[in-house]
């Protein structure tokens, strides 16, 4: 169900946040407008992430995953999952800031 797939999504993305998460880490939920929602996850990083696409294919992981059991399937499975509700993700790195964005169009419209 759609339900499923959602819960799904928050649980793998929350799960990259107690890996990751340099030391904080927040979540926004944001109407765009009449039609879209956006959720944007975000944590801090020592680093930006110059791959950060690269972040959705099947088994990568970055060397800061390797310390942990990572098997590089959350984002793929995230993107995988977001495309079939419908909905668009994105990813965003800078100096200090992972971000994971999630577009949806809003049903209840």
């Amino acid at each position: 169900t759609d339900e499923t797939m959602m819960r799904r999504v928050f649980q793998n993305l929350i799960g990259n946040w107690l890996k990751y998460a340099k030391n904080q880490a927040s979540v926004t939920l944001v109407r765009q407008d009449e039609q879209r929602l956006t959720i944007t996850f975000t944590n801090n990083t020592d680093k930006p992430l110059a791959n950060a696409d690269q972040l959705v294919d099947r088994f990568y992981t970055t060397d800061s995953a390797r310390t942990t059991q990572s098997v590089g399937l959350g984002l793929s499975i995230v993107q995988s999952l977001t495309t079939t509700l419908g909905g668009k993700m994105t990813l965003q790195s800078d100096k200090q800031q992972f971000a994971v964005t999630l577009t949806f169009r809003d049903h209840n419209v």
